[in-house]
C-alpha cells in the first residue's frame, strides 16, 4: 500500500507553494523598501539642491549664476581638472563674498553628492526587486535590464559617493 503524499511536497521536506509565497513576499518588501528609500534620497536631494540655490541667490549679484544646477551636481574633483594641472605657483583668486566657497554651500554640496549616491543605490534595489516581478516565459529569454541598470547604478552611486569625500571649496 502506497502513501498517499499532498501533491505541494515530494519527499516530506519540499513544499513549492509555501517557498513561492514566501519568495513572493520577499520581492515585495524588497520593492517597497527600495521605493521608500529612493522616495527619501529624492526628497533629500531635492531639499538641498533648493538650499544650495537659496545660498547662491543670497550672495552679490555679480557672482549668482542663473540656472547653473548642474554644477551642484558635478564634483568639484572633476569641475576643477584644469586647476590640478597648473603650476604650482599659479595663484587663484576667490573672492571673499564668493557664496560658492562658504562653509555651508560646500557642506551643502557633500549632503547632496551623498544623497545622491543613497538615491542611486536604493534605486538599484528596486530595479533588483522590479526584475524579479517580471514573470519566466518559455517563448523567449527574460531580458536583464533591470539587473544590469542597478549594477550600473551601484557602480555609479558607490563612485560618486567615493568623490564627495574630495569636495573641497
Amino acid at each position: 500500500m502506497a502513501v498517499k503524499r499532498p501533491p505541494s511536497s515530494t519527499n516530506g521536506t519540499y513544499h513549492a507553494p509555501v517557498i513561492r509565497a514566501e519568495r513572493n513576499r520577499r520581492i515585495r518588501l524588497l520593492i517597497g523598501i527600495g521605493g521608500v528609500l529612493s522616495l527619501i534620497g529624492i526628497v533629500q536631494v531635492l531639499l538641498i539642491n533648493a538650499d544650495m540655490t537659496r545660498i547662491e541667490q543670497s550672495g552679490p549679484q555679480r557672482l549668482s549664476l542663473a540656472g547653473d544646477t548642474l554644477n551642484h551636481f558635478m564634483p568639484s574633483l572633476l569641475q576643477n581638472f584644469q586647476r590640478a594641472q597648473q603650476p604650482p605657483n599659479t595663484v587663484t583668486f576667490i573672492t571673499a563674498d564668493d557664496p560658492r566657497h562658504s562653509v555651508a554651500f560646500v557642506n551643502d554640496k557633500r549632503a547632496l553628492e551623498r544623497w545622491a549616491a543613497f538615491s542611486g543605490l536604493a534605486l538599484a534595489v528596486l530595479f533588483i526587486g522590479l526584475q524579479e516581478r517580471i514573470p519566466t516565459s518559455t517563448a523567449r529569454e527574460r531580458s536583464p535590464t533591470g539587473t544590469d541598470l542597478s549594477r550600473l547604478l551601484v557602480l555609479v552611486s558607490v563612485t560618486y559617493g567615493a568623490l564627495s569625500i574630495f569636495e573641497s571649496g
